[in-house]
């Protein structure tokens, strides 16, 4: 008889490859044979969190707890989980605790930011946001977190504006972060410099009405009647109705 680390390798290879009927098969006829192998319910919780099965991945990493440790990625899906089937307490409380697990990656710690922050716990998922930005400095995504739920909390614009642009300078094709700055930038009343960065954004590729309803204002004041009629464009294009305000009208008076 096949062990159950040979079964468990070709289940997760299965998974690698997004073979989830298959692997699914194999990991419960394993179970059914090791019904307390700890990493095997691990890995079926991962399999119903692919799924978004969420009571079932619930189901699965909570047998998996009763035999190991959960990796700091399976703690972070149960957490989720949780949240999603109402136990928002139990997610929060688990969430708090992945930072200091050993197997914390920066990329886990983005993630449970993400998920305090769905969860209104804003001032936490700037601390983690912070902590990896201080640890790892070159990660865009970390930057633009800070900037982000500084914004959350109430943060003046003048604090946020420094992060923005680390997270612009490390991903100028960054077509959030080239937009959240240049509006950053116009509510601190330097909308020249506004302009400057978005002056030939790509519009085709905004996809926010009302991000491209400050930018017609920045191409207003900069008296760039060609981009405040691109704007206008592409929100007719979405399907904004406020894109019929004032089609006709000049952008210095907007």
């Amino acid at each position: 008889m096949v062990d159950a680390e040979t079964l468990l390798i070709r289940v997760q290879s299965l998974l690698d490859n997004d073979q989830l009927s298959d692997a699914e098969s194999l990991i419960d006829d394993l179970l059914k044979h090791f019904p307390d192998h700890g990493p095997a319910w691990a890995v079926k919780g991962d399999l119903c969190h692919r799924r978004s099965d969420h009571q079932g991945c619930v189901d699965a990493l909570e047998a998996a707890s009763l035999q190991m440790e959960l990796s700091a990625e399976n703690q972070l899906q149960l957490a989720e989980c949780y949240a999603k089937v109402g136990r928002c307490d139990l997610a929060k409380w688990l969430l708090r605790d992945i930072p200091a697990k050993p197997d914390s990656t920066d990329c886990i710690i983005m993630k449970t930011a993400a998920s305090l922050g769905r969860l209104g716990e804003s001032g936490l998922s700037l601390d983690l946001c912070q902590l990896v930005h201080r640890r790892s400095p070159q990660r865009h995504e970390a930057a633009f977190g800070v900037a982000y739920y500084m914004n959350r909390i109430g943060k003046e614009a003048a604090e946020v504006v420094p992060y923005l642009r680390a997270a612009y300078e490390l991903a100028p094709d960054n077509v959030m972060y080239r937009v959240s700055l240049a509006l950053c930038l116009d509510r601190l009343q330097r909308t020249e410099e506004a302009y400057r960065i978005v002056a030939d954004l790509d519009l085709h590729r905004v996809e926010w009405p009302h991000c491209l309803t400050r930018l017609m204002e920045i191409f207003a004041s900069a008296g760039d009647q060609s981009r405040y009629l691109d704007c206008q464009a592409r929100m007719m294009h979405l399907g904004d109705p406020k894109a019929e305000m004032g089609r006709n009208g000049d952008p210095e008076r907007q």
